[in-house]
């Protein structure tokens, strides 16, 4: 895993149109739009699934297990937005999957 992390604190504010909210900031949103310049479709809720993949990916618990107990955690930006974008898709669908158990 790319050791680029983003754990940015800050306002969260921006519900999507069915008045979801995202527990993303803006700086994250800036983030990770900087690393993959060009991709317009980078959005809050985007980065929420992709992020919920990433902390849920078993190589991810096992490389910052010790840390994870301790402070917030750092989600890694993959090389490229077509790797994003997979991640963000098993985010969204593993996501679909634990609302429906």
């Amino acid at each position: 895993m790319p050791s680029t992390t983003v754990n940015a604190p800050g306002p969260t504010k921006s519900n999507t149109k069915d008045g979801r909210r995202f527990a993303i900031t803006d700086a994250a949103l800036a983030h990770f739009k900087a690393a993959y310049p060009g991709d317009t479709s980078i959005t809050k809720e985007a980065i929420f699934y992709y992020c919920y993949r990433m902390l849920h990916h078993p190589e991810y618990l096992e490389q910052y297990a010790d840390n994870l107990s301790k402070e917030l955690p750092g989600i890694p930006r993959v090389k490229s937005r077509e790797n994003f974008w997979a991640v963000h898709h098993i985010g969204k669908n593993s996501g679909r999957l634990a609302r429906a158990v």
